[in-house]
């Protein structure tokens, strides 16, 4: 396979750096969730982030949902990174759409040039349930990059799996840029592996990923990134995250109110410095699931509700 080329040489003031942001296709860990938690979501995914994540985790999404996101670089101040996802359950699978964006502009020289520079990638995913403990997804991508010194376009592919092992057991699988390509370019299929646990009646999440890659920072060979996360949630308004992204810490916070959800994120990186990201999401009014009802009734003390909705689910499982 040959090795993919950047196209930011005229920013030679940031060669090095921009060498390892603006390589495509983008690895810049869409949504604030994820990137709390260190990166660790394949088998966690469960909301609009999944379009980027894991296509299988769209069935996971009940009902209609959109999100938007915005990110800043701390050492790359002129670099913008925004996304907006929508998530659109369907009678059999569900329907994910995305779109990243990613921009800068700089000025050079005495007559202060101006060099710009956007990569977009726009995805369309769908996941499908195989039953009800296996559903597979897949996600097509299309790249497009411009900039001052030219431009290209390209697209990709990328197949995932969840299996609910037990109840509060997940466990997800990405083959991530299946015959993905840049300007007649191929790019490496990389594989990621997680597992999620849901403990303290799902109050304490818990996610590990681990994640293969090929010609890291010009190595030769493979090598295997690990990426661990922890969310506590304190009733249904408050959840906190923490993460070690391949050694690099995060940590974020996020805010529901009723529905409506608020997050923040804050993670270091060797190239970028510090990285800052928000990001709100919307969920479309619906009819709430069993297990919705279920932790509702708990909030409200009702536990005898939860008990006879606890019944209901298990004659519905069986």
């Amino acid at each position: 396979m040959k090795k993919t080329k950047c196209i930011l040489p005229v920013f030679a003031i940031i060669a090095a750096v921009s060498a390892q942001v603006f390589c495509a296709p983008i690895d810049l860990q869409i949504g604030c969730r994820p990137l709390a938690l260190g990166g660790a979501f394949i088998a966690l995914s469960d909301d609009a982030n999944s379009v980027a994540w894991n296509p299988a985790g769209l069935v996971q999404v009940k009902t209609p949902e959109i999100a938007l996101m915005h990110g800043s670089f701390g050492e790359l101040s002129f670099v913008n990174l925004g996304y907006i996802g929508y998530v659109q359950p369907m009678d059999k699978g569900t329907l994910g759409l995305g779109w990243q964006t990613v921009g800068s502009s700089l000025k050079q020289g005495l007559e202060e040039t101006s060099n710009s520079m956007s990569e977009n990638t726009y995805l369309l995913a769908y996941g499908l349930p195989a039953s009800n403990k296996v559903s597979f997804g897949l996600n097509m991508k299309r790249l497009t990059i411009d900039s001052s010194i030219g431009g290209g376009a390209g697209f990709g592919f990328d197949f995932g799996g969840l299996w609910m092992a037990r109840e509060n057991i997940t466990v997800g699988l990405l083959l991530r840029n299946i015959a993905a390509d840049y300007k007649n370019e191929s790019f490496p299929m990389t594989y990621r592996f997680g597992a999620a646990f849901r403990l303290a009646q799902d109050k304490l999440r818990i996610a590990c990923d681990a994640e293969s890659k090929n010609d890291i920072n010009e190595a030769q060979g493979g090598t295997i990134k690990t990426h661990f996360g922890a969310e506590f949630m304190i009733k249904k308004q408050l959840a906190l995250r923490f993460g070690s992204d391949a050694g690099n810490m995060a940590m974020g916070i996020g805010f529901r109110i009723k529905q409506f959800n608020l997050d923040y994120s804050q993670s270091t990186n060797d190239i970028t410095g510090n990285l800052s990201r928000i990001s709100t999401s919307f969920y479309f009014p619906g009819r709430p699931s069993i297990e919705q009802q279920v932790e509702d009734a708990i909030d409200r003390g009702d536990y005898k509700k939860a008990e006879e909705l606890n019944k209901q689910l298990g004659k519905q499982k069986k």
